[in-house]
Formats: C-alpha cells, sequence, structure tokens
C-alpha cells in the first residue's frame, strides 16, 4: 500500500511512480476533487484530507508527503498525528527544507527507513542533466556538493 498526502505536481509524480509498481494507492489531498482526479489517473483510491488522521494503513505501507507540511519555517508540523506513523516501513518527505523534517524524524524512531526530498531533488538534477546535455551526470560530485548545501 502506498500512502501520499498531496495530489499536486510532485504527488503526481510519485502517484505514477507508485502505480507503474503496482502498488495500491491511497490519496489524501486538502482538495478532494484533485485527490478524487488522480486517484482516478492511477486506479487508486481518494479519501478527504480530514479523514488521514483516522487512517490505518496496511502493516508494511509505505507513506509519500508530497506537501508544503513541514517545510522551513513551519518545519515543526507533520501532515498526520503523531503515532501514527507506526505501520509505515518507508516514509518519504518530499520537503528539502530542512533535511531531515520533523516528519520524517518521528518516522526514524518510529522504525520506519526514511528518504528525504533531498533526495528526490538530487535525481530530478541528475536527469535533467543527462537530458539536456546529452552527457551522464557526474553523478557523486553532484552529491557531494548538493549534500554539503542541505
Amino acid at each position: 500500500m502506498f500512502v501520499l498526502v498531496g495530489a499536486g505536481g510532485a504527488g503526481r509524480a510519485l502517484a505514477f511512480g507508485a502505480k507503474s509498481r503496482g502498488a495500491r494507492i491511497v490519496i489524501f489531498d486538502i482538495d478532494f476533487n484533485r485527490a478524487k482526479v488522480l486517484a482516478a489517473a492511477v486506479c487508486g483510491e481518494a479519501l478527504p484530507y480530514e479523514k488521514l488522521a483516522s487512517f490505518q494503513p496496511e502493516k508494511g505501507a509505505i507513506l509519500a508527503n508530497a506537501t508544503p507540511i513541514g517545510m522551513h519555517p513551519n518545519k515543526d508540523r507533520i501532515p498526520l498525528p503523531e503515532g501514527s506513523l507506526k505501520d509505515y516501513v518507508v516514509v518519504f518527505d518530499a520537503v528539502y527544507t530542512p533535511r531531515k523534517t520533523t516528519l520524517l524524524e518521528d518516522a526514524e524512531a518510529a522504525g520506519a527507513v526514511i528518504v528525504s526530498g533531498v533526495e528526490m531533488f538530487l535525481r530530478q538534477a541528475i536527469g535533467q542533466f543527462n537530458l539536456f546535455t546529452g552527457s551522464k551526470a557526474p553523478e557523486e560530485f553532484m552529491r557531494e556538493i548538493v549534500m554539503s548545501k542541505f
């Protein structure tokens, strides 16, 4: 199960990526209609954002936050209630400032593998370099630079 919070641009990319890997997708967004449109496009399920607080994912689920919740300067906020991360084995946060958001800190404390938005930022940069130059990006060099800035 892939639980997605946020159905905007980043959320859309994540949803299609999850669909391509055969995941069952559940989408929450403050704009329920936008969640429904994306859910229909990926054969997923849309639920009202208000239900996120009481939602019980399957054990072993993946959570992806594709909202700005938790981004500087509101870095202490998380998109779901504290204590609700125990059923997620992987938690991704598209927010990259701060690098380790409160959501990721809480998820790590709950035992999940965490992935920062910095990783998405870096992989997008590598992909763009490859696309626009026609050459292979210097991945390790780019990683060093990005990680030194975040």
